[in-house]
């Protein structure tokens, strides 16, 4: 970068900052002890690497600690932020939470412009520790960076997920379902996350599932394992599925329409248990069960369900 291109990201990361400032933590610096400050600022925006990154940043005369946080915008960010921070002992805040429109080469940050209307938006966060010096934050960033990861998998793919619904929605026939997805379109439903599930049980035997297709966003391990032994559906072949003790609870029930309060919380938002909706379609041919599956948090889901919906 050259020193005007340096001088002009510098110029609208300080008025963003400022315009942005939920204290008067840098109100209360120098002009000179803001501009070292801004400078680091932007060269930690220059060194993302990944998805999300966090480090610890601890000025000389200041009583207190700080966290610099930088992730592509998508929602959920301060609620899910704001959760993490409220468990801490220490008294901890976000200061400051400018949205910057970037302008990027290769995935690394070159400039920040002034334009808000850019397809690079970058979430900044400032997150003091108030009367804390040198506080070791080793493990609040590894929480705020799994957490915004998953907001990552779920704001990448709202379309998609939005898509999924509408899908749903389209090809049911049953009144009652035909109207609870339809209030569930009408802003009373935000999805974190979708599966298309083929459930059958050969000669009577134990349950077996399959995915249909690929999952869409993010859904939790209790559904869904991720990990060892899970696989993803490729090229139209349907892969087998391990089967959670949660699953199985859900899997055999006989509605067709299926609503659920799980015990596990949502990690985005106000961390709400989470909603589990299943939509069930039976093949009496083959004796096989297609399950689309979809979950939100509970805060986010109106709790005043249609009664028809209540399966």
């Amino acid at each position: 970068m050259t020193s005007r291109e340096d001088a002009e990201s510098l110029s609208v990361l300080a008025d963003a900052l400022l315009v942005y400032s939920h204290s008067q933590v840098l109100l209360k610096r120098s002009g000179e002890e803001l501009l070292e400050w801004f400078k680091v600022f932007l060269d930690f925006l220059r060194c993302r690497d990944e998805e999300v990154i966090v480090a610890s940043f601890q000025p000389e005369n200041s009583g207190s600690s700080f966290l610099l946080v930088n992730t592509p915008d998508v929602p959920f960010l301060v609620d899910s932020l704001k959760n993490i921070l409220h468990r801490l002992p220490q008294r901890a805040m976000i200061i400051s939470h400018p949205i910057l429109t970037a302008q990027l080469n290769n995935g690394r940050l070159t400039q920040l412009s002034e334009q808000v209307d850019g397809d690079a938006q970058e979430s900044f966060m400032l997150i003091q520790f108030e009367g804390v010096r040198d506080l070791d934050t080793t493990t609040i960033e590894k929480d705020i960076k799994r957490v915004f990861r998953i907001a990552q998998e779920v704001g990448r793919q709202r379309k998609s997920l939005g898509g999924k619904l509408r899908n749903i929605s389209s090809a049911t026939k049953k009144t009652h379902k035909k109207a609870f997805t339809e209030w569930l379109l009408n802003g009373n439903f935000i999805c974190f996350g979708y599966a298309a599930v083929e459930i059958s049980a050969p000669n009577g035997g134990s349950i077996k599932a399959r995915l249909a297709e690929d999952p869409v966003g993010w859904l939790p391990q209790s559904l869904i394992p991720r990990g060892k032994g899970a696989q993803k559906a490729r090229g139209g072949t349907q892969i087998s599925l391990p089967l959670t003790d949660v699953a199985k609870k859900l899997f055999k029930r006989k509605k067709s329409l299926v609503v659920e309060v799980l015990e596990e919380e949502s990690p985005l938002y106000q961390q709400d248990n989470l909603i589990y909706l299943g939509f069930r379609d039976s093949n009496k041919k083959d004796k096989k069960l297609s399950i689309s599956l979809l979950v939100s948090s509970r805060r986010i889901v109106s709790m005043s369900w249609p009664s028809t919906s209540r399966h």
